[in-house]
């Protein structure tokens, strides 16, 4: 910042190399205690002190100036840099917001879509249930005179169609007459003693079929377990 003081170094010692004798020995007069020396001297060495002063007074406003110069140009640096990093912000957040609405779109867009999956979905299933229906419906409008084993015979068939229906989307019954009890799979709410130990943990009645579907209990079977006699 003071490197410009330099320049006016080889000017200030040349006014001030000579001692005052020296500098009087410059003028005409040869007399070394004259009154003219005395006052030329006086004269020339006001001079060369009101030289030197404007000469400091400008190398001071010089580093004054450079100083300035230096602190509008960092605090211009500053300015730019913060708008920068404004702008920066600025669009960060909107890249922000964009992502922030596309996310919500596939969000719903998702959400609509799994509804109309699953709808669809019901829609097959309630289609090939239509004919279990139908033959409800022929049933009930059997003649009087219907033997019990044709009204049997026909019930049969609904459910053997309605079982088959629901096999097909992953429904199978769970075995529980004579399979050794499994808590997964059977909820035991009654227990026999038996002497037979063959038995013992078995099921031996099922009070309620369960079910599961593509191989996870929807119902566990309701059974009758027999117990060992101590």
């Amino acid at each position: 910042m003071y490197s410009d003081t330099g320049s006016y170094a080889p000017l200030f010692m040349e006014n001030y190399q000579h001692s005052p004798g020296g500098r009087a020995k410059k003028h005409d007069c040869s007399c070394d205690n004259c009154g003219c020396q005395g006052s030329s001297d006086s004269q020339h060495f006001a001079e060369e002190k009101t030289d030197t002063v404007d000469l400091l007074e400008d190398i001071v406003e010089d580093m004054d100036g450079g100083e300035d110069s230096g602190e509008e140009l960092d605090l211009e640096a500053l300015q730019q840099e913060l708008q920068r990093l404004q702008e920066q912000e600025a669009e960060l957040t909107q890249r922000l917001t964009r992502l922030q609405a596309d996310f919500d779109n596939f969000r719903k867009r998702s959400r609509k879509e799994m509804q109309e999956s699953i709808i669809r979905a019901n829609e097959e299933l309630i289609g090939e249930l239509l004919p279990v229906l139908d033959n409800f419906d022929r049933a009930l409008v059997v003649e009087e005179n219907a033997s019990a084993e044709s009204i049997r015979n026909g019930m049969e068939l609904i459910y053997r169609q309605l079982l088959d229906i629901l096999g097909k989307e992953g429904l199978v019954p769970i075995g529980a007459d004579g399979e050794l009890f499994d808590p997964h799979k059977h909820d035991a709410v009654l227990v026999e003693s038996i002497d037979d130990p063959v038995m013992d943990n078995r099921v031996i009645q099922e009070l309620k079929k369960g079910y599961s579907f593509r191989d996870r209990v929807l119902r566990a079977a309701v059974v009758k377990v027999a117990k060992l006699q101590d």
